[in-house]
């Protein structure tokens, strides 16, 4: 009896082996895209520093872009070619090529790739430097700020634009011990003595700073509760906030620049000892709502992702867009 059942279990198996399954091969479904895709490749040369590290710091910035669901941000990569550092990222755009606004994620790549992201807190000299300045900035026919207008050393370069004041500080020398930088473009918060001579604030700093971006734990956007605008608020390492809380105990109603890039955001006076280990950047009401909401992302995602040691210069872009 068992030996009939296994024989027929044998012919089973050799007539199913010997049938045909006619059945189609089932194939991969190929998912229709509903966007342009958009890519841009932006190659960099380093200057200074390490390039692996230089490269491990914009892999982090352009992970966290992608986060952002506003940027379109689907695919990026950071790789050595050469002496360069190349940034590969893909965006899916609009409906179509036209309508995918290149201009933009082309100047998006490129901002988050080359900026330096550096953040620093520098005591502001006080108002008894103020010839000192003047002095240094005597190519620049700088002016004093109104009476009674910032207890600080600051002085106004007319008639200059913005980049051309930069410029021209970098070839000047500072006095001893100090470093001269100038207000983010646009701000004017203080007053020249005749108006004529209103122009680009310079502050006269401390050389060294007392805290900078590697004090900062984490950081993020915030929008204010009277004024709606949005503000970079941080929160501080163990270490940091303790530094921070030691420096305005020791120096209140000094001013302290907050300086992002090499540009005075704010220079607020302080107060009392801030404990806590938090501290806030604001942004200025200059480019309206959309602009600093983009100016508040991009400073919170740099300092998360740490400041660039190196210095990097754009050697070239590439960008290149297919329909759906």
């Amino acid at each position: 009896m068992l030996a009939r059942s296994v024989l027929t279990l044998m012919v089973v198996l050799l007539a199913l082996m010997g049938c045909k399954d006619d059945r189609p091969t089932p194939q991969p479904v190929q998912v229709a895209r509903s966007a342009a895709r958009v890519e841009v490749e932006v190659s960099l040369a380093v200057k200074g520093g390490d390039v692996e590290a230089a490269r491990q710091v914009l892999r982090r910035r352009f992970e966290a872009l992608a986060k952002d669901k506003g940027s379109r941000l689907v695919e990026s990569s950071v790789r050595h070619r050469g002496d360069l550092l190349v940034v590969h990222a893909v965006f899916e755009g609009g409906a179509r090529c036209g309508d995918a606004n290149q201009g933009a994620l082309k100047e998006l790549v490129t901002r988050h790739a080359s900026r330096s992201g550096r953040l620093a807190f520098h005591l502001v000299a006080p108002r008894e430097r103020r010839d000192d300045l003047v002095r240094a900035l005597q190519p620049l026919s700088a002016t004093l700020p109104a009476d009674g207008y910032g207890n600080f050393a600051g002085a106004y370069v007319p008639k200059l634009p913005h980049d051309k004041v930069v410029q021209r500080l970098a070839d000047l020398p500072a006095p001893n011990g100090y470093r001269m930088l100038p207000e983010r473009p646009g701000e004017n918060r203080w007053r020249a003595k005749k108006e004529q001579d209103a122009g680009i604030m310079v502050y006269l700093l401390l050389e060294k700073p007392d805290l900078t971006g590697r004090d900062v734990a984490t950081a993020e956007v915030v929008f204010d509760g009277n004024t709606s605008e949005p503000y970079v608020s941080l929160d501080f390492t163990a270490e940091g906030g303790q530094r921070f809380a030691t420096v305005t105990e020791a120096a209140v109603k000094r001013y302290l620049a907050i300086v992002f890039e090499g540009e005075v955001y704010s220079a607020p006076v302080i107060q009392e000892k801030i404990s806590g280990g938090r501290a806030r950047i604001t942004l200025g009401r200059v480019g309206g709502p959309t602009k600093l909401l983009q100016q508040a992302r991009d400073m919170v995602i740099m300092l998360q992702a740490g400041p660039l040691e190196s210095s990097l210069t754009v050697e070239g872009i590439n960008q290149m867009c297919t329909d759906p």
